[in-house]
């Protein structure tokens, strides 16, 4: 996934920066124009504090105890010191209530950002069809929904501080404008001329910043990859490499950082030094033209110097904003991808199912080499069938056929003579189940992996479904039973058991349709043959596809497939298999079954 390259350099650079950040605001525009009447209220509060602070000195300095002071068409009115002093300090007060506003306003702004991002990033990751949901990896989506959008949301605090600097700035400058026409102009065309000088430096940063965006991701692929293989590393010694490994990606991204932050460091210092030259230079000519007062400059002093503050804040601000615009990108670009992969929900009503069918069916996942080719079968309710075949043969793939998952390239998958991809989500939901190799728990109880967010599955159901999977006199036997806590990371459950839970869970739904991938590959023989005793339980009542290397949970099938080199080979009855597929009779032979179907001791 690639990041542009951002904004350019000037105005014209500002303008494409704002107009990115901008839809960040657009949620809250009552918020944000909350936010803009308060900055430009406290603004005018902190320009006449300005103003009044130099009349007071002027006067205490000079011993008058009047002041006459106006803006513009009003004034000027005598003011007593004492009513100076209570002024300043109202105003003050005023100025406070009014950046409280925006302290208020901000984290809300920036926390509904962060909170829209992330559910719309998992609306669009689970609406998007499976093709697009299976490339996506924990590395890359966890960042996304953690680090990386949480740094989005920062962007809506830095945009609003960038708001008030710049109404500061604009009010100040008004200010100023109002106590010395020539001597405003002067510094401000100063200012503005520096702050688009320093661009250039900006620009180095976002080329910094974008390379640190990408540097993420391979550090949240490489720490995945720490987790998810600590055994293996540790089994084999390999701990220095795997350090080795993982540093590069922190190697990679530190770089970047460095270069980023230093050139955000020495904007702000370069910004607020030549902005204090440029003020004394000004100075400086308006003192040896006599083109000003002294009182007015000290005035002006005064104003322009808060400005550059606020400047120098702005220009801070913009540089985090083009920092953070790479992540900005990133999110937008993957919820884009994500939604416009997003699966059309089927509209049909399935009924009673009769058959489920492949026609034709062929799928390529590169549009060049086929890994299923013209499979064509049909399987009425009730039947049982068994999949094999060696790795690579398909079996997979015919899987997520099967499931919906993906639409053959060519051909079709139809259950009751409709298309899958017709069928409305929920009554296929309700049709079918699936037993995957690897189990994956949720952090909850035993119940609730069960139930796994059916709400309509009662407890007595959830208890039967693990009665059915030959692990309820085992949950029995814990502590808090049912309600024992268990996840993926903290797990105390033995193979054999979180593969017997994921039967349960498929089990609970009452399902008509049931696919077993490798059902008993992680049991021991008793519990093999309790879940073999359910399967021939539900033989006739659930229609069974079992993918199994074990041929023994293959002899409750009518009818076993053969697939090979993407194509089914056979598809016929255990007896006649024996006789036509060279392939079956070897894995008889392998599993140590018998052609009379019993297992040789």
């Amino acid at each position: 996934m690639r990041l542009s390259r951002g904004p350019g350099t000037g105005a014209a650079g500002l303008r494409e920066a704002i107009g990115k950040a901008r839809p960040l605001l657009a949620a809250s525009p009552r918020r944000v124009a909350a936010l803009v009447s308060a900055d430009i209220g406290a603004a005018i509060a902190e320009a006449a504090i300005l103003v009044i602070v130099v009349q007071i000195a002027t006067s205490i300095a000079d011993a008058n105890a009047v002041v006459e002071m106006g803006v513009g068409p009003i004034g000027p009115l005598p003011l007593t010191l004492p009513t100076l002093f209570a002024l300043a300090g109202a105003l003050a007060l005023v100025r406070f209530g009014l950046k409280s506003v925006d302290a208020i306003i901000s984290p809300r702004m920036s926390n509904d950002v962060m909170l829209g991002l992330r559910e719309r990033a998992v609306a669009a990751f689970l609406a998007a069809d499976w093709e697009t949901q299976g490339q996506v990896r924990f590395g890359h989506i966890g960042p996304l929904l953690g680090n990386q959008i949480a740094r989005v949301a920062q962007l809506t605090m830095q945009v609003s501080t960038a708001i008030g600097a710049a109404i500061s700035v604009v009010v100040l400058f008004v200010a100023a404008l109002a106590v010395d026409v020539s001597a405003a102009v002067i510094i401000v065309v100063g200012l503005v001329v520096l702050f688009f000088a320093l661009r250039p430096l900006s620009q180095m940063s976002r080329r910094y910043s974008a390379t640190v965006a990408e540097a993420n991701k391979t550090i949240g692929v490489a720490t995945h990859e720490l987790v998810d293989v600590a055994l293996e590393t540790h089994i084999l010694g390999v701990e220095a490499e795997m350090e080795a490994r993982v540093r590069a990606s922190f190697l990679e991204q530190s770089h970047a950082y460095v270069r980023s932050q230093r050139t955000g460091k020495l904007v702000p210092s370069l910004y607020q030094s030549a902005g204090l030259l440029l003020i004394v230079g000004a100075l400086a000519l308006l003192y040896y033209s006599g083109l000003a007062a002294l009182s007015s400059l000290t005035a002006i002093v005064l104003l322009f110097y808060r400005a550059l503050g606020y400047g120098q804040g702005l220009q801070s601000t913009y540089h985090t904003v083009i920092d953070t615009l790479p992540f900005v990108e990133l999110c937008e670009e993957t919820i884009g991808e994500w939604d416009a992969r997003r699966r059309a929900p089927g509209t049909v009503e399935i009924g009673t199912f009769s058959e489920i069918r492949l026609d034709e069916a062929s799928y390529s996942y590169d549009g060049d080499r086929f890994a299923l080719q013209s499979i064509s079968f049909a399987v009425r309710s009730g039947e049982s069938v068994g999949i094999i075949g060696p790795s690579g043969a398909g079996k997979s793939t015919l899987v997520q056929l099967l499931l919906g998952l993906r639409d053959p390239t060519t051909g079709a998958t139809l259950v009751n003579g409709i298309p899958v991809r017709d069928v409305l989500p929920a009554d296929w939901s309700r049709l079918l189940a699936y037993v995957p190799q690897d189990t994956h728990l949720i952090g909850t109880s035993v119940r609730e992996n069960i139930r796994f967010f059916r709400s309509w599955i009662t407890d007595d159901e959830v208890e039967e479904a693990a009665r059915q999977a030959g692990l309820h006199p085992e949950i029995i036997e814990w502590d808090d039973g049912y309600d024992r806590y268990i996840d993926d990371r903290h797990v105390t459950l033995s193979g054999g058991q979180r593969q017997r839970l994921s039967i349960a869970r498929a089990l609970a739904g009452k399902p008509e349709i049931l696919i077993l991938d490798e059902p008993t590959s992680a049991l021991d023989m008793r519990s093999e043959q309790l879940i073999h005793s359910t399967l021939t339980a539900m033989k006739g009542r659930v229609t069974l596809f079992v993918i199994a290397h074990r041929m023994s949970t293959l002899n409750i099938c009518d009818r076993i497939m053969v697939l090979e080199d993407g194509r089914v080979r056979a598809f016929e009855p255990a007896e006649t298999l024996q006789a036509s597929s060279d392939f079956y009779r070897e894995a008889l032979t392998l599993s140590g079954i018998s052609s009379s179907g019993t297992t040789r001791t």
